[in-house]
């Protein structure tokens, strides 16, 4: 946990709980050597600093290991998540499902601390961390906003159009897609307030604004598009109907996304979430 100066029980402040990308830990995630001492292999390492970052910005900021990293790893098959998950998957769970249930025991324990304004509290995650942040939010309603720092991808239609191809055990969550996929998850999240930091597909992105639009709050669900695709006439494939058989590398530019430049968005997360926690006026 990172606490900014000035803030304690005399004068709680917003926190935010920073969940990172595939395999990254906590430590990376506060600029810190990892356990062995070693420096982060992650190339985007200043900017993934997500708790770093935010605790500069004046917002309290836990960092979490994903499971299976770091000290939640295996002290046996140390390195062996993908076992990790096979095994839940096996026993009726799913990795993302328990990434999800720790994430939420630490948002309680959170509230109750007495540096932290429990009305001022959001979820912020990057890459594989994204998809347990809105989760947690959407269990429970005092989760004040979703950083999303991804694409808004539609995984099922993706799914078609490249053939099946493996989306790797980290993301199986068994029994979701029958019923609905991300971007509906994304816009049941409305009115709260959602920043999607890495664009997406047009499509998929309209369904999450129209239910925004729809809950009379539009103004609180923010996209920003990879700098790649940052302006209409970068983004030739928008509305394109999308072909079948493409590998994956082939889907990207229908979806907008630039692997390379897939980062933390220090400069749009951050002033969006002190606007959000208050730190700042909406003007600002």
């Amino acid at each position: 946990m990172l606490i900014p100066d000035g803030i304690s029980a005399q004068s709680p402040g917003p926190a935010a709980i920073c969940l990172p990308g595939t395999p990254f830990s906590k430590e990376s995630l506060a600029g810190e050597p990892e356990l062995d001492g070693s420096r982060s292999r992650d190339r985007h390492w200043e900017a993934n600093r997500m708790a770093f970052h935010l605790v500069r910005g004046g917002i309290v900021s836990v960092a979490l290991d994903n499971p299976g990293i770091g000290e939640t790893k295996d002290p046996v098959n140390a390195g062996r998540w993908d076992e990790f998950a096979m095994a839940a998957v096996w026993a009726g769970r799913s990795y993302e499902g328990i990434s999800v249930f720790h994430r939420w025991s630490i948002l309680q324990w959170l509230k109750r601390q007495p540096w932290v304004d429990p009305a001022r509290i959001a979820m912020s995650g990057h890459s594989l961390g994204a998809k347990p942040a809105l989760l947690v939010a959407l269990l429970d309603p005092s989760v004040k906003a979703v950083v999303w720092n991804d694409a808004i991808v539609d995984w099922r239609h993706r799914a078609v159009v490249t053939g099946l191809e493996s989306i790797g055990i980290l993301q199986l969550l068994p029994g979701l897609l029958p019923w609905f996929d991300y971007p509906d998850l994304m816009a049941s999240l409305a009115p709260r307030p959602l920043l999607v930091s890495e664009g997406g597909r047009a499509v998929d992105i309209d369904r999450v604004r129209s239910a925004y639009r729809l809950a009379g709050a539009e103004d609180r669900f923010t996209l920003v598009h990879y700098p790649k695709y940052a302006s209409a006439d970068q983004r030739p494939l928008d509305g394109k109907e999308v072909p079948e058989g493409l590998t994956m590398q082939g889907y990207l530019p229908y979806a907008n996304v630039d692997p390379p430049d897939h980062r933390f968005r220090v400069t749009v997360a951050v002033p969006w979430l002190e606007r959000k926690l208050g730190l700042q006026s909406e003007a600002g």
